[in-house]
């Protein structure tokens, strides 16, 4: 068993205390609160989200490793996907597959293929008709709507 006389010895060498040790944990301990708020905070300004799954192709087959993404023509934050072997794909905008917001939506879908650069891999160009690649010259737009959403194919015509 540590006598009082020992756990004190630890804490306060040689009679003096080390009371700069306090400040520092204080301070820690309401950094941890206050980054817990502001997650919370951020947690409540989540607008609701509707399932929604689809499906990409190109020239007509299903189109592999795209990154689909649903830029709100409103407020509101995107919803993105990237594109099974199927073409398939589920959107996410806070959480893995938890859908969209309600609305009209730009969409973008682009696909680079991972190409070997010396001893690394990086991305390659966009292997998509440059177009589709921003919401600003996309002419792809879906609507999402409450409740559970199958959209329609989004069909990316061949270069």
């Amino acid at each position: 068993m540590i006598g009082k006389q020992e756990v004190v010895g630890r804490a306060c060498a040689g009679g003096r205390c080390r009371a700069g040790l306090l400040p520092v944990a204080l301070l820690v301990v309401l950094a941890g609160c206050g980054s817990s708020r502001v997650a919370q905070q951020k947690f409540d300004k989540r607008v609701a989200v509707f399932p929604a799954k689809g499906q990409v192709t190109l020239a007509g087959k299903p189109l592999a490793g795209a990154i689909v993404t649903l830029h709100p023509k409103g407020t509101g934050a995107e919803a993105h996907a990237l594109s099974k072997p199927d073409g398939s794909f589920t959107l996410t905008t806070y959480e893995t597959d938890d859908g969209a917001a309600a609305g009209e939506y730009a969409v973008s879908v682009v696909r680079r293929s991972s190409i070997k650069d010396g001893h690394e891999f990086v991305l390659g160009p966009n292997e998509l008709p440059p177009q589709f690649s921003r919401a600003e010259t996309s002419p792809l737009t879906i609507q999402i709507a409450e409740g559970s959403n199958d959209l329609p194919p989004i069909e990316i015509a061949a270069k």
